[in-house]
């Protein structure tokens, strides 16, 4: 079953704007980067969740709407979590497919429209990520 929930997302038609909003503004410390994807986690560490703002063309959505939340849980067996799920009436927005970094995802709807990611992280350096991106990638999911 899902280990964590690791990033509360949340949609923004202004995506830049809402980075400086959170880290600038509210003064949430910069937790992690991510360049590849433009990714970036804002919190207060140790301490998962982290806090996420999603372009609105990340959403697996016909129509996104700013400020709708996303739920990013971790899990050992996206396989069996994804069917787990789907066995439970959550309606499926993305099968599982893999990122270019590695992890393997699925996105559900959740209750009041909420996009629910469960991602499995990858075990071994994808082929797609340099040495330093994924030293860099497993400092981070360790300090997690």
């Amino acid at each position: 079953m899902l280990k964590r929930l690791a990033v509360v997302g949340v949609l923004s038609s202004q995506w830049k704007d809402a980075i400086h909003f959170y880290h600038d503004t509210l003064g949430i410390p910069v937790q992690f980067r991510w360049p590849r994807q433009h990714w970036i986690e804002l919190g207060f560490a140790p301490t998962p969740p982290t806090l996420s703002p999603f372009p609105l063309h990340w959403s697996f959505k016909k129509d996104p709407r700013p400020g709708t939340s996303i739920f990013c849980f971790v899990t050992d067996n996206l396989s069996a979590d994804y069917e787990l799920l789907r066995s439970r009436g959550l309606k499926v927005l993305a099968e599982p497919y893999r990122e270019d970094w590695g992890a393997m995802e699925a996105v559900f709807e959740g209750l009041d429209s909420i996009e629910i990611y469960i991602g499995e992280i990858p075990k071994q350096k994808p082929d797609a990520l340099s040495e330093n991106e994924w030293q860099q990638y497993l400092h981070y999911i360790r300090s997690h």
